[in-house]
């Protein structure tokens, strides 16, 4: 009886494994997002608001570097010159999606001002995405900016 409970058991468990949504990365998935991703600055630095919203979902929320938050409309109604992206450059780009899910995570470095503050440097970014009717858009974004430590 042991050894039919532990059979099952080895069957239950190796059946829960093989139906857990599977991580890929292929390179189609990296140059997908690698894309959105630029479609997304390039709408920032062209302050274009109709592109960001078919970029940013309705739930969309962002986190910035000292922990505060913003939504879809806060970003969509802001000011032009609230935050002005010069340049950008996305280095170290991963991307894992999992079926509608996707992740992408990665290095901007950037030149930038927010609230007409210097905010130029290197920062690590986390953005999820969901698919709907055919078209990814983002759900969540976090950054924080990479400090170098001091010696």
């Amino acid at each position: 009886m042991k050894i039919l409970l532990a059979l099952a058991a080895l069957v239950l468990s190796t059946a829960t494994v093989a139906d857990a949504p599977k991580a890929a990365s292929a390179p189609s998935d990296a140059s997908t997002f690698m894309a959105l991703e630029t479609a997304w600055a390039v709408a920032l630095q062209k302050n274009d608001k109709a592109a960001l919203a078919k970029i940013l979902a309705d739930e969309y929320q962002f986190i910035d570097p000292s922990g505060h938050t913003s939504n879809r409309s806060d970003d969509l109604n802001a000011p032009a010159d609230s935050f002005v992206l010069e340049t950008f450059r996305i280095s170290d780009f991963k991307v894992h999606v999992y079926g509608d899910t996707a992740t992408a995570t990665g290095l901007n470095s950037l030149t930038a001002k927010a609230g007409g503050q210097d905010a130029s440097g290197d920062y690590r970014f986390t953005d999820v995405f969901v698919k709907r009717a055919g078209r990814w858009q983002v759900v969540v974004s976090h950054i924080t900016r990479v400090v170098t430590p001091q010696k």
